[in-house]
């Protein structure tokens, strides 16, 4: 019985670091959606990285690539940072058929769509597990 109730113990403990974890991403997310989508918060801290004289990973390749201002490159660095963490996080989730081949979809978008540029550069806001993924699917 004392097995028992080790094993649960846990397992109650890796529940609870799980749902610590995934509130945590869920916080980072909203911040991140926040800065992209207010347009005075995302050209405020746009205007503080710029006279600090720092960009966020991906900035650099969204201002090279797309001509964008560094205020523009934040606040997309932010939207597409806060998109593909919430399918980094739903990975982990069991997904329908349709909600898996979505999420597959949008990673390979990341080896060939828009966010190609940025994403060599932006990979430090990522889970290694994540990040294999995102390669993994550019070879298939």
């Amino acid at each position: 019985s004392l097995v028992y109730v080790g094993f649960q113990v846990r397992a109650d403990h890796q529940a609870t670091v799980a749902a610590t974890i995934q509130a945590r991403q869920a916080g980072t997310r909203e911040i991140l959606l926040a800065q992209a989508t207010s347009t005075e918060l995302g050209s405020l801290l746009g205007d503080i990285y710029e006279q600090a004289g720092r960009k966020l990973p991906g900035m650099q390749a969204l201002e090279d690539t797309y001509g964008l201002t560094p205020k523009e490159a934040y606040r997309v660095c932010c939207l597409w940072v806060a998109l593909f963490r919430k399918y980094e996080a739903d990975l982990d989730l069991p997904l329908t058929r349709t909600e898996k081949k979505h999420a597959v979809s949008l990673i390979r978008m990341i080896n060939d769509g828009p966010t190609a540029a940025w994403w060599p550069e932006a990979k430090p806001w990522f889970t290694e597990e994540f990040i294999d993924k995102v390669e993994g699917a550019r070879s298939h």
